[in-house]
């Protein structure tokens, strides 16, 4: 079974961050659309969507449970995936292509940490492949941030790269912080 992982220490710092800086946001599902560039459009939305929903559907958190990160709140979508990138160096291990996830973060409430790390692909028989801690260079622009703090009224909107084996698509795009809930989200089976 192929599982990656981040093996550096600033990769377990920043999951356990995860995307709001707390082990108990819970993901409700609403049918708004985000912003997005031209490329970007969301699918669209069911009137209650379900786990996983399709992408572009943006899923509503908030944290008001536990007092030692304060009261959080926001929205994250998984906009768009694409595979495979080309004009990008290729992934370290032979048979692997990049995939390239767009997400957006927006927060309505305190001063949410953001990172790349609690996003993962996964496949129908298990498997689930996770972000390499690789940014920068020839990756395409804009990138989700690796560590960012995002503040009330603000968005994080980029992308994330997966080393993904070659031809073979994931079934879905898990967004699962240390101890909260998970939002997933189906890929097309092209795109």
């Amino acid at each position: 079974m192929r599982y990656r992982t981040a093996t550096t220490a600033l990769a377990t710092l920043l999951l356990t961050a995860g995307c709001s800086s707390n082990g108990s946001s819970s993901a409700d599902p609403e049918q708004a659309k985000p912003r997005a560039a031209a490329e970007d459009k969301p699918s669209p939305t069911a009137s209650k969507p379900q786990q996983p929903t399709k992408l572009g559907v943006t899923w509503r958190w908030k944290n008001d449970e536990d007092p030692e990160f304060g009261d959080l709140a926001g929205s994250i979508t998984a906009i768009s995936y694409k595979q495979p990138i080309s004009g990008v160096y290729p992934p370290d291990q032979p048979g692997e292509e990049w995939g390239r996830l767009m997400v957006k973060m927006c927060v309505t409430k305190g001063d949410v940490n953001v990172s790349q790390f609690p996003w993962h692909v996964a496949y129908d028989d298990g498997t689930r492949i996770e972000v390499t801690g690789n940014s920068g260079g020839d990756f395409p622009r804009p990138e989700f941030p690796m560590d960012a703090t995002v503040k009330p009224g603000d968005c994080a909107r980029g992308g994330i790269m997966f080393p993904v084996p070659k031809g073979e698509r994931p079934d879905r795009v898990v967004y699962e912080p240390e101890g909260a809930d998970a939002a997933e989200w189906k890929v097309p089976a092209k795109g």
